[in-house]
């Protein structure tokens, strides 16, 4: 279970909306690994038209790292939170099945 949730703004105002959706989507991430201690997403505007998210997740000796960048300006932000998660539920996932006895 995620212990520590930080949400990171830069060169943006803070969003309850994208808060409440990084927060609402770690709070998942336990079916992946029980072990996480602390996820911090930084979400940045790099110009008026674009943006990114980055995660960074701590497990238990490991420390994993997602990010996701718009591509088409007309991309809401909350696209972007959602495929961040996306590539990081996927490395966890493999993460996993490295873990597992064969």
């Amino acid at each position: 279970m995620t212990q520590n949730v930080r949400v990171t703004f830069r060169d943006m105002d803070a969003s309850p909306a994208v808060r409440a959706l990084i927060e609402e989507r770690a709070s998942h991430l336990h079916h992946f690994d029980e072990n996480i201690a602390d996820l911090h997403a930084v979400v940045d505007m790099e110009d008026r038209l674009h943006h990114g998210v980055r995660l960074h997740v701590t497990t238990r000796g490991t420390r994993l790292e997602a990010q996701a960048r718009q591509e088409d300006p007309g991309d809401a932000i909350l696209k972007t939170v959602g495929e961040a998660f996306h590539i990081l539920e996927r490395q966890l996932r493999k993460q996993a099945e490295k873990k597992r006895p064969r």
